[in-house]
């Protein structure tokens, strides 16, 4: 029995020992590893222990199919010290794992892991834009044709820390480009052209974000935004009877000389063709955008469809606009835009149901 207990004793001790002797085949392993999100790439850190035996740190990724070897370089103090790498290839878009395991000689370390953000096309395109309150023309130079235009801002979003605006001065050309910080409220854009579409008067807008923890700033993909100044040139109005299309009041209305009115884009777009107008008719500028709305769509053939609507809120429409055409007697008739000379030649109704219609014809020219 004795005997027995001590071959068992002996045998526990040999298991015990060849445990120890392996543990001490292990290397110290990267310790406080952190992921730092990128564009395509990511940020590893870490630290190494005061382990002589490291030379060098094997990082792995996609289940292992990739890996990079670093090279570490110890300090003479030695101690604890702090590593880095970046990861720029063959990273998927979104959360990648990543491996660290040390070398030295034929020693390994433990593994230590983490996971990491990539940024990529998808997450930029679904960058938001700084958004627009509210953008007028404050002054019109009628000698050089340029204007002073100024923006307001709404807040920004989440991790938005500026906007760069881009555009050119009329008639120089000079290449400006502005940061917009997002605590500013409101930008003053001077020399500002007045041609409608004109590339070098559009205003070409791109937020920056800096996610969390982030090592590269994102650009957002660029909005196309642009204000210009139109007067009515030529034009008149009347009054007609929506059964039978007699002229009301035995009249036809001119427009009253050089009316103003401004026209902007309103939406994100690759090829901007929705314009909006402040003015319908000769009734007063719009203020609030969100109950009236006088919409110009330009169509790839030059012609122009009219939209919109006057006061709608608790399902309450004074009035609406669209082309003409839509009763026996009205002759269906385009609005046309020629783009040689950026002028509009317009004819619009308005109408409320049951109510007179009002046909306007009018000439937009540019200031």
């Amino acid at each position: 029995m004795f005997a027995w207990l001590c071959v068992s004793c002996n045998n526990l001790d040999a298991i015990h020992e060849k445990y120890l002797i392996e543990e001490r085949t292990y290397l110290g392993k990267p310790d406080s590893l952190k992921a730092y999100p990128g564009a395509g790439k990511v940020k590893l850190t870490w630290y190494q222990n005061s382990d002589p035996r490291i030379e060098t740190t094997v990082i792995y990724w996609n289940l292992r199919e990739d890996s990079v070897v670093h090279t570490f370089n110890r300090k003479p103090f030695g101690g604890f010290q702090k590593d880095s790498i970046i990861i720029d290839r063959d990273l998927e878009e979104g959360s990648n794992n990543f491996e660290l395991i040390n070398r030295g000689g034929k020693e390994k370390s433990l593994v230590s892991s983490v996971q990491g953000e990539v940024f990529g096309e998808s997450y930029i395109e679904r960058l938001r834009i700084r958004s627009i309150e509210s953008i007028r023309m404050t002054e019109f130079n009628e000698e050089t044709g340029n204007a002073l235009v100024q923006i307001n801002w709404n807040t920004p979003p989440s991790n938005c820390v500026g906007t760069i605006l881009r555009y050119k001065k009329f008639p120089s050309g000079e290449e400006i480009s502005v940061r917009i910080e997002s605590t500013d409220a409101q930008t003053e854009l001077e020399e500002v052209g007045n041609r409608l579409l004109h590339p070098d008067d559009i205003l070409y807008l791109s937020s920056l974000y800096l996610p969390v923890g982030a090592i590269d700033t994102l650009v957002s993909p660029e909005l196309k935004q642009q204000i210009v100044s139109y007067k009515v040139s030529a034009g008149s109005w009347t009054e007609r009877d929506p059964a039978t299309g007699a002229t009301l009041n035995s009249d036809e209305y001119a427009m009253p000389p050089d009316i103003i009115k401004y026209i902007w884009t309103t939406v994100p777009q690759n090829n901007i063709s929705i314009l909006d107008c402040d003015r319908f008719g000769n009734l007063d500028p719009y203020v609030n955008f969100t109950l009236k709305l006088f919409r110009f769509t330009l169509n790839p053939d030059n012609t122009v469809d009219v939209s919109g609507y006057s006061n709608i809120s608790n399902n309450n429409v004074e009035y609406l606009v669209s082309n003409t055409g839509s009763n026996r007697w009205e002759p269906q008739r385009k609005s046309v835009y020629n783009p040689a000379t950026r002028v509009f030649q317009m004819v619009y109704k308005r109408q409320k149901d049951g109510e007179n219609i009002f046909i306007y014809e009018e000439t937009l020219a540019p200031r």
